[in-house]
């Protein structure tokens, strides 16, 4: 065992939580589900040393150790850093209680870093009176009381390392440590309350004042006359620009650096030189962040070799450097400037439409039956529920305006001041920043015409690492294109199993393994979006048995999947409830209803609607009826078998009753069994239930056994509520007939008696007519044949 997995294993203790004894050797899914929740934000992520549980850093060199809990575990880290499941999987097995990193640049962010013992939180306090309040809508508390303030990082800028003291600038190849890794002060990183991960999507843009960094020189911009005084972001924009040419040769250096190798010592003391010949300082960062791309960086040699290069006539240049990148097949690009590919750029609300498509295309879908818009989040599609749409639009405008700035700038003619007015005009107006958002919902890509064709694909689910194609049980990227927008509550992991849930259905189901592999097909099923099978599942049995738990873990694993529904949906009511209820199956895959009640009698109607592969109509609140295709499989619970009126196979082919008999005495329950196994095995329970699919796929359906066939063949003899009447109340003789509105009465009598509601007449009819009993007419009333009631409508039942 390595020293720094000796140290990973000491911090165990550490963790500030329970160990799960269920977890696998090593395993600390806090980190790992972590890691995998930023992946799935888009954050590109590697792990970094941790603190053991002897306050140093797991790297083995104790104090000596210069950042500890904070540098690399993996090699070229600038390059692996990544989104992906199975590569963080790996990495986290290997080390387990390692800190997660973010590479800020690969996540498209950057971090103001304040530091309180350099003085980070004075500079902050005078930045805030120079610039205003500043304040990000992702922010993280450090173990060492600092802050990290996360924002989006401008396209094609340079960015200064340092804004001031104690406050740093992470961009680019740089990276910070994510909560809730451990701080060497020994407390975890922690999100500000309200300002975590769940903002990235949110985030503001880097306030324009850190670009300029002690480097930038900002020219005074010579407004014309023409242009109003009073246009502080037109004056702003036209710095902006004019700063931007003074920095042109810094731009072109970095663009050189990515081409030269940086393990030759010669071309590396070169490079580093030319950059303090010609940019001093503040070419330190730019060389520091190209050597660390070699695996021979070392900090302490960069430091003293800095500090050794000294000014001389006829030394190094930033022309070595470019001459450098030349050999190693460096092309200088050009960029041009466009503002849209389709039509002419007019500044119009047409024209500002197409470019924010452009901008946004694969990233923003606007649904037009329900007027909302879709957000891209990196493996699937979320509903934008705050204005993220008008968000982006402020910064396309902004964008907009910062070009008209810096072509104003070059060419002040009239028709470039009216450009620059009117890009100003966007920027500031709420009705022209809506028709722009407006108008890209028609561009082409930017739309979906309804719901319906969201999560459309049924052996495609969505989970948190990508997305499981169900026909073969393997991981595949999540592509925009799917349109999936909903997500399994847990990672996909083949190698994850679930020990504690075999055991409980070992004990619920009385260590029926047949019984128990079929539970494990009947959810397989559930999680496709098909509804070949056309049945309902009744979980029956008295309380303490364990049928809550095992719905409240498969209703949390399936997460978006599942919706929960009352009892109405399926038992017959005075009024039009369940109706109501159909509207949550759309897009469902888990049905579950919750129990059943004493005298409850299966909607026969409505069973066969939510159980067929036929459309289903609902009416949404306050909405028009809308037809949908079923999506889903129907779980019900109950401690009482509901009645059954409609004794025919039409409807009992339906019902798949899953008795649970086993009770559970007081001292054998354990509390919270459910959040239990659920924060142990969560991933190994949707790994579970995807072998259930391909079991289901491969062995031809369900395979209802033996036992659940015979318990329900007595169910529904035991509930055969119209046989017992005609049992109790009639007799069967060839030679007599009943009228059916006699015989209709006395039905109905008799299931009030029972506590049970009745049916119409009509269906009394039907179903009296399936069971063998003619019906014929004679002086204008119809009768039953072969029927005669041994009392009459008016006496007792």
């Amino acid at each position: 065992m390595t020293q720094t997995t000796q140290k990973e294993r000491a911090a165990e203790g550490q963790t500030g939580r329970p160990k799960d004894m269920t977890m696998k050797r090593g395993q600390d899914s806090t980190m790992l589900q972590a890691a995998l929740l930023y992946a799935a934000e888009g954050l590109s992520v590697f792990p970094v040393n941790s603190i053991g549980s002897d306050g140093e850093c797991t790297c083995g060199k104790g104090v000596k150790c210069r950042t500890p809990g904070k540098h690399p575990l993996i090699d070229d880290w600038q390059h692996k850093a990544t989104r992906d499941g199975d590569t963080i999987h790996q990495w986290f097995r290997k080390h387990p209680y390692a800190n997660i990193a973010c590479h800020v640049g690969k996540s498209g962010m950057a971090v103001i870093d304040i530091d309180p013992r350099n003085g980070g939180n004075e500079s902050f306090a005078q930045l805030q009176r120079e610039h205003g309040p500043i304040a990000a809508e992702m922010e993280a508390l450090t173990g060492g009381g600092g802050n990290h303030l996360y924002f989006r990082a401008p396209a094609n800028a340079h960015l200064p390392a340092k804004l001031a003291d104690g406050i740093d600038l992470q961009r680019g190849d740089k990276y910070v440590v994510l909560p809730p890794s451990r701080h060497a002060s020994g407390k975890r990183y922690a999100w500000a309350d309200g300002k975590g991960i769940d903002a990235r999507c949110m985030l503001d843009d880097l306030p324009e004042w850190c670009a300029t960094g002690p480097r930038l020189r900002v020219v005074q911009a010579a407004v014309s006359d023409d242009l109003e005084d009073d246009m502080p972001e037109m004056t702003r924009a036209l710095n902006m620009w004019r700063g931007e040419v003074s920095e042109r040769d810094f731009e072109r250096v970095t663009g050189a650096l990515k081409a030269i190798p940086p393990d030759d010592r010669e071309t590396w003391r070169n490079v580093g030189a030319a950059l303090k010949e010609d940019f001093g300082e503040d070419g330190r960062e730019l060389w520091d962040e190209w050597a660390q791309t070699s695996s021979k960086y070392d900090d302490s040699d960069q430091e003293q070799t800095w500090n050794g290069f000294t000014s001389r006539p006829g030394g190094v240049t930033i022309a070595t450097i470019f001459h450098l990148a030349q050999k190693h097949g460096w092309k200088e690009e050009r960029k041009e400037v466009t503002s849209n590919t389709n039509g002419p750029d007019t500044g119009g609300d047409t024209s500002n439409g197409r470019r924010f498509a452009r901008a946004y295309r694969g990233l923003l879908k606007y649904c037009w039956a329900v007027k909302k818009w879709l957000l891209w989040k990196g493996v699937r599609w979320v509903w934008c529920e705050g204005g993220e749409a008008i968000h982006l639009a402020k910064s396309v405008a902004t964008a907009l305006f910062e070009e008209a700035a810096g072509e104003c700038a070059k060419n002040p003619s009239d028709g470039e001041r009216r450009r620059l007015q009117q890009a100003l005009t966007v920027l500031n107006n709420a009705r022209r920043l809506d028709a722009m958002v407006s108008l890209a919902a028609s561009e082409p890509g930017m739309g979906v015409p309804n719901p319906g064709m969201l999560d459309a694909d049924p052996w495609l689910a969505g989970v948190r690492n990508g997305v499981i194609n169900l026909r073969t049980a393997t991981l595949v990227d999540a592509d925009p294109a799917m349109l999936i927008t909903k997500q399994v509550a847990a990672t996909f992991d083949p190698s994850a199993e679930c020990p504690m849930w075999r055991e409980f259905l070992m004990d619920i189901f009385n260590r029926d393994l047949e019984v128990i592999s079929f539970i494990q097909r009947a959810l397989g099923y559930t999680l496709t979006g098909l509804v070949d099978e056309e049945v309902l599942f009744f979980m029956y049995g008295h309380g303490a048995n364990g049928k809550s738990v095992f719905a409240n873990i498969i209703h949390a694993v399936f997460g978006d999947y599942a919706q929960t529904v009352g009892p109405e949906l399926i038992a017959r009511s005075e009024n039009n409830e369940g109706d109501r209820h159909k509207m949550k199956l759309f897009k469902a895959r888990l049905v579950l209803a919750n129990e059943v009640g004493s005298g409850d009698v299966w909607d026969d109607r409505r069973v066969k609607d939510i159980t067929s592969r036929e459309p289903i109509s609902a009416r949404p609140l306050y909405g028009e009826v809308i037809d949908f295709m079923p999506t889903h499989a129907t779980w019900i619970r109950g401690n009482h078998k509901p009645g059954i009126l409609d004794a025919g196979d039409g409807m009992w082919r339906r019902i798949v009753l899953i008795a649970f008999k086993r009770q559970f005495a007081i001292d054998e329950r354990i509390p919270d069994l459910d959040r239990r196994i659920l924060d142990a095995e969560r991933d190994g329970i949707l790994r579970w239930v995807v072998d259930g699919c391909i079991d289901w796929q491969r062995g031809g359906g369900l395979r209802i056994p033996a036992v659940i066939a015979a318990e329900t063949a007595a169910y529904r003899a035991d509930t055969d509520m119209l046989g017992e009447w005609v049992d109790e109340c009639c007799e069967q003789d060839w030679s007599e007939r009943a009228a059916i509105g006699e015989a209709y009465e006395g039905y109905k009598g008799w299931l009030i008696a029972q506590g049970v509601r009745y049916p119409s007449r009509k269906v009394f009819a039907r179903q009296m007519a399936e069971r063998g009993f003619d019906v014929v007419k004679s002086h204008g009333t119809r009768y039953f044949e072969g029927l005669r009631l041994r009392v009459s409508r008016g006496d007792s039942v």
